[in-house]
């Protein structure tokens, strides 16, 4: 975030992600909107930006994983 911090001025929002972080994009949507008003005619909103996303990704199902999803979690054998 060292750019993020160089290059916005304070009024602008970012956020950042690692790998194990999922958008509820509906819900940021709905987020942006809601607060749409209180950005300038001249600021573009949003960027994003999404880095090594991997095709055909699957949640991890070893119960000895930090990363451990378990089927009643999330059923679907692969992330949308």
């Amino acid at each position: 975030m060292q750019w993020d911090s160089e290059n916005l001025t304070n009024e602008t929002l970012y956020s950042n992600g690692d790998n194990d972080v999922l958008v509820n994009l509906t819900k940021l949507h709905n987020l942006i909107d809601e607060k749409k008003t209180h950005f300038t005619k001249t600021m573009t909103f949003p960027i994003i930006c999404v880095y090594g996303g991997r095709v055909n990704d699957h949640p991890v199902r070893n119960p000895k994983s930090k990363y451990y999803i378990s089927k009643k979690q999330y059923a679907k054998d692969s992330w949308p």
